[in-house]
């Protein structure tokens, strides 16, 4: 979640997104560096054709 979203629903809709979440809580840009520092590392030298869904367990619910 950033500031720009933050006009654009009610804080109701983004509770209830979070709730339907396996980690309750609204995403942040920093919840991103993880997978972006290691996809700019070396240690991703040998990975390919992968998808990295970094949704907070959404998919999983």
């Amino acid at each position: 979640r950033t500031e720009q979203m933050d006009g654009m629903y009610p804080p109701e809709v983004f509770e209830q997104y979070a709730r339907m979440r396996s980690i309750q809580r609204d995403a942040v840009p920093q919840d991103l560096v993880g997978t972006v520092l290691y996809l700019c590392s070396t240690a991703s030298d040998f990975v390919t054709g992968q998808a990295f869904i970094v949704d907070g367990g959404h998919i999983f619910d």
